[in-house]
């Protein structure tokens, strides 16, 4: 039997004591990632896999985790290739899109079209555009060419 590492002490929810970005696990194993003083379930064993380490998954009473409200499932992969109806393509970076500026850049990367998934834009809904960055996450080939 796991050992409850937290137990009720009058509070539950986001006053539990128990920090955003946890992995929480109740009685019938299903995992919930803490954000935001939701609890959000892995819709399946690849999303919860690219997230977590099944090694800090904190196995809580059934009473801890009722006093989360539920947020939206976590549907996908880390590091996920998406194509919505419009025909943008994004990747997808823990809880934000990415969306790949063109074709040209998609193939440089190295991605193959295979690799993505055409997905309803109501499944991005909750899934925040990251903003550019001014550091480059890929190095400057032109500049590696010099």
């Amino acid at each position: 039997m796991a050992t409850r590492i937290f137990e009720p002490s009058g509070t539950v929810g986001s006053r539990s004591g128990i920090p955003d970005g946890s992995a929480l696990s109740g009685s019938d194993g299903t995992v919930y990632l803490i954000q935001g003083g939701l609890k959000r379930a892995f819709a399946n064993k690849s999303a919860l896999h690219t997230r977590v380490d099944m090694k800090k998954v904190i196995p809580v009473s059934d009473t801890i985790l009722a006093g989360f409200e539920d947020g939206a499932a976590i549907q996908f992969s880390d590091y996920s290739l998406v194509r919505v109806p419009t025909g943008t393509i994004y990747l997808l970076v823990g809880d934000k899109k990415r969306p790949i500026e063109s074709m040209s850049v998609f193939r440089s990367i190295g991605f193959n079209p295979e690799e993505v998934d055409d997905v309803d834009p109501l499944d991005l809904e909750r899934t925040r555009t990251a903003t550019r960055s001014r550091s480059r996450v890929l190095p400057d080939r032109r500049a590696a060419a010099r």
